[in-house]
Formats: structure tokens, sequence, C-alpha cells
């Protein structure tokens, strides 16, 4: 990656083998993971952008002759050699005694030239502009050698004070995120929560309480309709068609939307609020469902999609996809899956043979829809600000990590 530095006054080029000892993990074998003097130790899952996750660390032995050399110490830079190549976290000594696996690297300062939280912020900005890709390897598997992470040249004000600033300003900027990141998640577990409520999901009709019943979906979904078959392009004229991957938490997603350019019967053509319903995928996939809101004009669906025609005068089509939607449900769905060779298939015919918890008033399908569509529009709302504290991040590390802004024109301004 070409910055520029080297034209900056007051930065210069140190490759990572100059300013870093840099150590590959242990090994993890059958005989490792149940010898003696078990340590916990981190696998490339734990090492995350910035940050560490310790929940579910596994147990190798380490015989003492190893443990100084790969025993943690706080400050050490932990740089993934797979996976997702390059993620970079620091080791802040979060537990007291910990060790790491052969895929990650740690890199230890070996003097002052370059602040390790520096050069993690720098590696996150090499990773995001692929920069990396020419010191990767690819075998069987893409990784990042010792060989090759050495080499890797870093971009840096001479002054360790200047790269503090710049690793404090970004480090403020991850605070924001992962602050945003936490209440994301936590609304979607409110929206879980609140939907388990409003649905209860009981095969017993007792349990369901005044104003449910317990219906066959085939009563209020008479029908359902097979999507085209037919040979799909990324680009040019036709219609576009909808595929597994365009259904995503009850919504339509419109990324990689591809065409048919044969003819599309008019049935076949989406309508405002039709319901569809993913037959045919991996198990973890098989039974998402998504609502149409005409998101773009003249669509139709993929074959290994079928849409569920609804009964509108009993059934709301948006409660619909709110139930399939709950996880007691898709656990229900799933036990009707038939294997195929690489997939697994449920028939729409046996689909609509399960029995639906409904609200015998539709004002109250419309209430409980109502109500979780807000709960996601404040999970929305969040995501729009995520997203933007993301490109501001990205910018500032254009900015600040080639020397074009120095800290001094920018402290001010978070």
């Amino acid at each position: 990656m070409s910055s520029g530095a080297d034209e900056v006054e007051g930065w210069a080029v140190t490759r990572v083998g100059d300013a870093f000892e840099v150590q590959l993990g242990k090994m993890l074998s059958p005989e490792a993971s149940i010898g003696k003097n078990l340590k916990p130790y981190l696998a490339n899952r734990n090492v995350q952008w910035n940050r560490l996750e310790l929940d579910d660390l596994g147990l190798m032995s380490f015989a003492s002759s190893e443990r100084d050399r790969f025993r943690l110490k706080r400050g050490d830079l932990l740089v993934c050699e797979g996976g997702e190549i390059g993620r970079t976290a620091i080791w802040s000594d979060e537990i007291t005694e910990c060790y790491f696996q052969k895929a990650i690297h740690r890199l230890r300062p070996l003097g002052k030239v370059i602040e390790p939280r520096f050069l993690l912020h720098y590696m996150e900005h090499v990773v995001s502009r692929s920069a990396l890709a020419n010191f990767v390897s690819q075998t069987s598997i893409a990784h990042l050698t010792r060989e090759n992470l050495v080499k890797l040249p870093i971009w840096h004000p001479v002054s360790n004070a200047e790269q503090r600033c710049i690793a404090e300003s970004l480090d403020t900027l991850d605070t924001q995120i992962r602050v945003i990141e936490r209440a994301v998640q936590k609304q979607k577990w409110i929206t879980a929560a609140v939907g388990q409520e409003l649905i209860p999901v009981n095969p017993d009709p007792s349990f369901l309480g005044l104003g449910w019943e317990l219906i066959p979906l085939s009563e209020i979904v008479p029908s359902a309709d097979y999507g085209i078959s037919a040979s799909l392009a990324s680009e040019g004229d036709g219609t576009p068609t909808l595929r597994m991957n365009n259904l995503a938490d009850g919504r339509i997603r419109l990324h990689e939307v591809k065409v048919s350019a044969a003819p599309v019967p008019a049935h076949l053509i989406l309508r405002d609020r039709d319901v569809l319903f993913n037959r045919t995928n991996s198990l973890e996939h098989v039974g998402r469902t998504s609502i149409w809101r005409n998101e773009i004009e003249r669509a139709t669906f993929a074959s290994y999609l079928v849409r569920l025609n609804v009964d509108e005068g009993r059934l709301f089509p948006e409660y619909l996809v709110r139930w399939l939607n709950q996880p007691a449900i898709q656990q229900r769905i799933r036990r009707l899956a038939t294997p195929g060779v690489h997939q697994v298939n449920i028939n729409p015919t046996s689909l609509r043979r399960i029995e639906m918890e409904l609200p015998t008033d539709m004002s109250r399908q419309r209430y409980i829809s109502a109500t979780l569509n807000a709960c996601e529009d404040v999970t929305d709302r969040m995501k729009v600000e995520l997203q933007s504290l993301r490109k501001i991040k990205q910018g500032l590390m254009d900015d600040l990590l080639t020397g074009r802004v120095r800290v001094k024109d920018v402290e001010n301004t978070l």
C-alpha cells in the first residue's frame, strides 16, 4: 500500500520484523488437547478487530519448556494468520494466564519504534483497503505466513506521541461503534422477547387463551405457487428474480438481484404483500420467510422459493411472516425437511398441514405486527447510525494513517 508517507514530514517506513518479534503459536494436536498441564489458549475465533472474545477458550497442554515461549504478556499484538487474515487485537491481561494457537501471530515490540495500538489500527486499514493481498500465500487455504508478515511495511510517524494520538482518535470511534453494536444486539433480544410474549407458541389449544385458535395452515393459506425455473443472469434485460439471499429478517434485501430473460407468466409476477418462503437450502436457511412490498417494479421469484397465498379475510400476511419466523416455529418447520444431496427441502403441502396459533380478531394480528415493526424500526435507526460511524472511521483511517491529515488538524472534531 503506497500512501506517500515517505514524502510526509516526520514519517518513516519500518517493516514489521524490524519493530516486532513475530511468533506463531503452538500447533493444536489431539495429544496436546488431552495432555497434562492444560492451559487456556486463544484461537483464531477469539481474536476480533480491536477486541478479544474469551467466552469459549479452548484448553491445550503446554510443557514447562513451552510456557515462556507461548505465554501472552500485556501489550502483545495478536494477528490472525488465516480466516479473516490480518484481524488484530491486543492482549491486556484479561485473564491471569493464557497462551495462543498456531493460527495466530504474536507481535511483541522490540523497542519503541512502533506503538502497538498504532499498528492495530494500521492493520485494519491495510485489510480494509485490500493492501494485504500481496503478502498472503495461497495453498489449500489462504494464510499469512510469518515470512511474509515480517516484510510488511508500516508507514508511521516517527514520533511515538503522534502515533499514540492517532490510535487514541481511532479508539474513540471504536468505543462509540462498540456501544452501538451492543445496543443493536440488545434491541434484537428485546424484539425477540416481545415476539415470544405476543405470539404464544404451543400445540395445546387450552394454553392459548381467549381470542386464539389453533388451525391447520391450509385453512388460511389455501394454496402455494412455485417460482420460475429459468437461467438467471447477473445483468442485462429481463425480469428481476428474487432468490434465497434476498430474504432476510422477514424483509426483502435488494442486493445481488439477478434477472431472467425468459418470459414470466403473469400469475408469477409478485404482488404487494406476497409472502415468500424458502423451501430448499441448508437446514440453517430453509424456512426463511419474507414479505414483498413492491420494492421494485415487476419482479418474480425463483423456483426454490414458494409464494404462500393468504386468505386475507382471516389472516394478515404480515402476521403470517412473523409467526413463521418465530424460532419455535422454525424448529417445527425444519422437522418437515427431507434430505437431498447437498440440501434439504420442505414440501409446501406438508408445510400447510402445520397448525397455526392464530388470533381470531384480525385487529390483534395487525397490532402484533405493528408492535414488532416498531421494535425493528429502533434497530434500523441504530444500524444507520452504526453505518455512519463506520464510514467516518474509514475516512479517518484513510487520513490519519497515511499522513494526509495530521492529528492536530482533526483532534477537535471528535
